[in-house]
């Protein structure tokens, strides 16, 4: 793992929102996610993220695919 972290110069993670919903305090997100590794796409998949609202603002509860 040492390595592999070693032999990259750089990591990019690009996310797109695509959809929000709201359910009183809860929420979810719709991403598109793409991840880029020394310059080259690596990945690119959906992604969605579950809220709450709490006291101190949003929190992401879950993130799944």
């Amino acid at each position: 793992l040492r390595k592999a972290f070693e032999s990259t110069r750089s990591q990019d993670v690009t996310i797109t929102i695509q959809s929000i919903r709201l359910e009183g305090p809860r929420a979810e997100a719709r991403l598109a996610r793409r991840d880029t590794l020394d310059g080259s796409i690596v990945s690119s998949f959906p992604q969605t993220l579950r809220l709450s609202l709490t006291a101190a603002g949003w929190v992401i509860d879950e993130i799944g695919k």
